[in-house]
């Protein structure tokens, strides 16, 4: 299990757990004294196993850049950080189910919009570009469809009336949004 604690007081950090004991086996980030990473996108956000569950991603900052940390769980080291040159703070970074992709949310001059980091050939493709809130995306379990929490179905851009957050998918391929029917009260 891997969690963010202050338990060293001086900044907010990444630790390893066992799930069976609760031990705590090892500190994953060091952004007190890391010249990797300055901070990690801890608010309102999350990080993703690797299928393999050999890596761990999570939004970070370094050199005021947001970059997507990918972090070794052996050892605590970063083993490849990914500067998004557009982005202004990545969150909720989801791994694909193969392996290959990250998908993550991204601010962008104030919006938050969609974007997918392809791995192998070290490119990333913003997917939405609008001025919906598109938060939180998580793949399906076959790959071709991500899940993710918007307000573009309910928001009204003309009268500057923000809407309710209702659940979407996006299919991978052709990148076509559908909201998904949930239960009218409470929030998605």
């Amino acid at each position: 299990l891997a969690f963010l604690s202050e338990r060293d007081l001086f900044s907010i950090e990444l630790f390893l757990a066992d799930t069976a004991s609760g031990a705590i086996t090892r500190r994953l980030s060091r952004t007190a004294v890391d010249p990797h990473l300055e901070s990690l996108q801890f608010i309102s956000s999350a990080g993703s196993w690797s299928p393999d569950g050999r890596q761990f991603v999570i939004g970070g900052v370094r050199a005021g850049k947001a970059v997507l940390a990918i972090l070794d769980p052996q050892d605590g080291d970063v083993a490849r950080e990914i500067e998004i040159p557009e982005a202004g703070e990545i969150l909720n970074p989801s791994w694909s189910p193969d392996g290959k992709a990250i998908a993550f949310s991204a601010t962008v001059g104030g919006d938050s919009d969609l974007f997918i980091y392809d791995l192998g050939a070290s490119t990333s493709t913003r997917i939405t570009s609008d001025m919906f809130a598109d938060l939180q995306p998580a793949w399906s379990p076959d790959g071709q469809r991500i899940a993710f929490v918007t307000d573009r179905f309910t928001t009204q851009v003309d009268t500057l009336h923000a809407g309710a957050y209702r659940l979407a998918l996006l299919d991978a391929a052709s990148k076509r949004i559908t909201a998904l029917p949930t239960f009218p009260q409470g929030k998605n």
